[in-house]
């Protein structure tokens, strides 16, 4: 499970505006910002590009094109990308039209016009990535299945039955971050890309490099354990607040105690927040005593 992390394209989205000076202002703002565009004038050729199944991560459509309504895009596109976020723009947005668009296409979100570009872009760099780790769960999924069923096709050794059930437990692992705080998870899956890369270049390799990916990867899973409002508090935290969030890396160390094959992984969970002039948490470690994976994912 560990011994590749994914290195993603950029995030490919599908735009469908009438408004040709719009248009390339939409165009020239997202390239900008490191989407991959394909536009689309009008209904008609959205269409054909959605027929085409070019793989896409979201489609952001105007509700008013012409004659016709984006929401017809974006039914075709549900019909298509089914795991592709559907975003629509529009400069009336009432309650019947919402309620409208999620219910019959699935929008993952309607967006006022005018339009302001920054919140554009946020909404649309979460939609992204909401519809790569929905895709995600779904290859992984099939892989699961597809495995499960090799298992049991065979008599399996005690040996083999340990392998499932671990691949289950680290599977389940990985959701609850992933259904826990999916910005959590997103930032799980690429620092454990980075902490990989630089642990290979400072020369780890076999288990000592798995060990470093895996920690890095689930360093947050202690956030299980955090409050609700304190996880998702927006504000700055009070001392009491701060308390209970220094305590996550503790939290899923012991998480990981059971689990024969994450204790290497186990000290990057706990010691990834020391730092290496001690300031850090939760036992104010210093320099060579902080495990190497661990001051690894601090530089990630």
């Amino acid at each position: 499970m560990f011994s590749t992390t994914p290195e993603h394209a950029a995030m490919r989205v599908l735009l469908v505006e009438d408004e040709a000076a719009q248009r390339r202002i939409l165009l020239t703002l997202l390239k900008r910002n490191g989407f991959d565009v394909v536009d689309a004038e009008d209904p008609a050729a959205a269409r054909v590009i959605l027929e085409s199944r070019v793989p896409l991560d979201a489609i952001l459509t105007d509700l008013h094109l012409g004659h016709e309504s984006g929401l017809e895009v974006l039914s075709v596109a549900a019909r298509t990308h089914a795991s592709a976020s559907r975003i629509l723009m529009s400069a009336q947005v009432d309650v019947d039209s919402v309620m409208h668009a999620v219910n019959g296409v699935g929008v993952y979100q309607v967006v006022e016009k005018p339009l302001n570009h920054q919140h554009l872009l946020s909404t649309l760099d979460r939609a992204c990535s909401f519809a790569r780790m929905a895709l995600e769960r779904e290859v992984l999924q099939r892989a699961l299945q597809a495995r499960t069923k090799e298992l049991e096709s065979i008599n399996l050794s005690l040996e083999a039955q340990v392998t499932r059930r671990t691949s289950e437990l680290l599977s389940g692992l990985l959701a609850a971050l992933d259904w826990r705080d999916t910005e959590t998870q997103a930032h799980s899956r690429r620092v454990a890309a980075y902490a990989r890369r630089l642990g290979r270049q400072l020369g780890l390799e076999g288990e000592a490099l798995a060990n470093v990916t895996a920690g890095a990867l689930l360093h947050d899973i202690g956030k299980i354990g955090v409050p609700d409002h304190v996880l998702r508090k927006r504000a700055p935290l009070t001392p009491e607040e701060w308390n209970l969030m220094q305590r996550h890396p503790a939290v899923g160390d012991a998480l990981l105690k059971p689990i024969a094959i994450l204790q290497g992984a186990r000290r990057v969970v706990l010691e990834h927040h020391e730092r290496w002039d001690g300031t850090g948490y939760p036992t104010g470690l210093s320099g060579t005593e902080i495990d190497l994976g661990a001051r690894i994912f601090a530089v990630v």
